[in-house]
């Protein structure tokens, strides 16, 4: 784990590899008591890095994205929870540029990629015994 301190002077962690580096996501929860529910948004920040290889640069690019959820335990015993992850797609996009192994370091090409997944509802029905 590594961590950046940000211009406020908080930090944000985050892996040091060549997977994602830092991401930021919010979260706006609201209860709902009488009816013994909560909903709520959330938002995942835009993201962007690259890694260098001995002959490659991967360039990636993920779009923002925003999901939704709502839950309640209104029957006695059962937490039922209806969750919207990328409820309005998620947009990627990568780019590879390939390099000779030489001193030069021609350009041997490029592999452009850009990739929309539509969103995931997922619902869980839990009972405890």
């Amino acid at each position: 784990m590594g961590y950046l301190v940000l211009p406020g002077g908080d930090q944000a962690l985050g892996t040091i590899s060549d997977a994602r580096q830092w991401g930021v996501t919010a979260e706006m929860r609201h209860d709902v008591p009488r009816l013994k529910s909560s909903w709520g948004v959330t938002y995942t920040a835009a993201e962007h890095g690259a890694t260098w290889y001995a002959d490659e640069v991967l360039q990636w690019h993920d779009h923002a994205t925003w999901g939704a959820y709502l839950e309640t335990t209104l029957i006695p015993g059962v937490k039922t929870t209806l969750n919207g992850k990328a409820v309005f797609g998620a947009l990627g996009d990568r780019l590879r540029r390939f390099y000779s192994l030489t001193r030069t370091g021609a350009d041997n090409g490029l592999e452009a990629r850009r990739q929309r997944q539509g969103g995931v509802v997922s619902l869980v029905i839990a009972k405890s015994f």
